[in-house]
């Protein structure tokens, strides 16, 4: 789906993409972030995202704000807080390792203030993407 879309000229956002597996599996479960970079990049063609908003927030928050909204925890979030401690330092690392197409944003803040500011960051760098 992403590499024909993209052959066409057309824009790909996606929710997660393999950072995710990097973060998860070679980060909090140890087999190796590079490792599981190197298979996500030969499984997708080389294609990486060229920008991506990591929404930062503690684990404790997170998994206070899944509880209270009744979520339905898949075997991933349903894990323990020191296995997504671990996940979400391992986003961290990637942030950090890749900070130009990385951008950090409080998750903390309510939903509208996040959308403002993933909205504000996204029409800045691609304005070309609004439609006039």
């Amino acid at each position: 789906i992403i590499a024909p879309a993209l052959e066409n000229n057309k824009w790909v956002i996606s929710d997660r993409f393999f950072d995710s597996s990097v973060a998860y599996q070679g980060y909090a479960r140890g087999l190796g972030m590079k490792q599981v970079l190197d298979m996500s990049l030969m499984a997708t063609g080389g294609i990486a995202p060229d920008l991506t908003f990591f929404l930062d927030i503690s684990t404790a928050e997170a998994s206070l704000r899944m509880k209270n909204q009744g979520k339905i925890l898949d075997r991933l979030e349903s894990e323990r807080e020191e296995f997504m401690s671990k996940v979400r330092d391992g986003y961290l690392k990637i942030a950090q390792e890749n900070s130009d197409r990385f951008i950090k944003i409080d998750g903390s803040n309510s939903p509208e203030i996040v959308w403002e500011k993933v909205k504000n960051i996204f029409t800045q760098k691609y304005p070309e993407f609004i439609e006039k």
